[in-house]
């Protein structure tokens, strides 16, 4: 695919994260592996709730324990283009 002709309008970025599975031994059945992931900010999901506040989470691919982004979890590791 070639460009003809550059966008008028400023392209949305598409920041990189990464976040470790935690290990939780406190909980048990609800253990995460330790895999560091990468992740994009488009694969972030993310739920509106007007009485209990907005929040973010990713699944672990490898594991499937839902890692919440509570405290900052969530890192930046480069600014990419999309």
């Amino acid at each position: 695919m070639e460009v003809i002709k550059q966008p008028t309008r400023q392209v949305v970025k598409d920041p990189l994260y990464e976040v470790q599975c935690p290990i939780d031994y406190a909980a048990i059945g609800d253990r995460g592996c330790g895999a560091v992931l990468r992740f994009k900010k488009s694969e972030i999901i993310r739920i509106i709730d007007q009485r209990d506040g907005d929040a973010e989470y990713i699944v672990c691919p490898c594991c499937g324990k839902i890692i919440w982004n509570t405290n900052f979890r969530f890192r930046i590791v480069e600014e990419n283009m999309k």
